[in-house]
């Protein structure tokens, strides 16, 4: 099976998962800042493993006390300690290396990696295939939860599945909807700006635009609307029923009350207001 694999896919796989995989850069930090002094036992460590000596990478990196280090140098020894752990066959270490909550985020970003190549391959079974072996939604992390979603939702607009399509779409924009969240917040803070909100141009999203379209395709924008007035009526603070109220008015062809209902969120992003751009989000797929 992967002996037959084209080298070229191979390499885009490979550097698609690396991409996907990468760390966020630290707040404030800049790239390839925090990096192992020469001599340091993290360098030895690194340069045995490059040399093929891993029980000596082994043997530095049991040495370091690992909550003396900072948190990206702690993801740094996990790497390397696993592969140290790997050659040398140390079962044990492995599973103690691994006891973490992100034990799986390498592993998880390379399947949607593959699974993605394989979607634009037009190779919609293959892509799904890839998706089905990721792990239960809720042990994914936040990224990969989001493009587990992201792809899903294309994956079923590919193949003409309207009824999976609108699901998956309904679920990526009630998923984008939680903007203002912790969670999501925390990761896509403004280091420049502190304290404040980070802004999504969300009437220009795409997975946005998508259920708006599938709301005028599916004929039951109208119904859709006075849904969602319901549930704004019952809890106001409702942001996932009053983007769907958006887009609702969008599909029935009312821009201006779909812009109206939108900026009554303040993280939604317009020309008018102060731009809290956030950090770490690229487009996907």
């Amino acid at each position: 099976m992967f002996s037959s694999f084209p080298r070229r896919r191979a390499a885009a796989v490979l550097l698609a998962a690396a991409v996907l995989s990468a760390p966020a850069v630290s707040r404030g930090q800049e790239k390839n800042t925090d990096p192992d002094p020469p001599g340091s036992p993290q360098a030895q460590a690194r340069d045995a493993l490059r040399e093929g000596r891993p029980e000596e990478a082994a043997r530095i990196l049991k040495s370091i006390d690992f909550r003396t280090l900072t948190e990206e140098g702690q993801r740094r020894w996990r790497l390397r300690a696993r592969d140290a752990a790997l050659r040398t066959g140390d079962g044990k270490w492995l599973e103690e290396v691994n006891d973490y909550r992100e034990r799986y985020a390498f592993a998880d970003a390379y399947v949607i990696a593959i699974a993605w190549n394989y979607l634009k391959s037009a190779d919609f079974k293959t892509a799904r295939f890839y998706l089905k072996r990721l792990r239960a939604e809720h042990a994914l992390n936040e990224r990969d939860k989001r493009r587990k979603m992201s792809l899903e939702a294309r994956l079923a607009q590919l193949e003409g599945d309207r009824k999976l399509e609108r699901q998956e779409f309904t679920r990526l924009v009630g998923y984008a909807s939680r903007w203002a969240s912790e969670t999501c917040q925390s990761c896509h803070a403004n280091p420049k700006q502190p304290g404040k909100m980070t802004h999504l141009n969300l009437e220009r999203w795409w997975g946005a635009e998508r259920l708006a379209e599938i709301y005028r395709r599916d004929g039951d924008a109208a119904k859709v609307r006075d849904l969602a007035d319901r549930e704004l009526a019952a809890k106001p603070d409702d942001d996932f029923a009053r983007v769907r109220l958006a887009l609702a008015w969008k599909a029935l062809g009312d821009e201006a009350k779909a812009r109206e209902t939108l900026r009554r969120l303040p993280w939604t992003e317009y020309p008018d207001r102060e731009l809290v751009k956030p950090v770490d989000l690229i487009m996907f797929p």
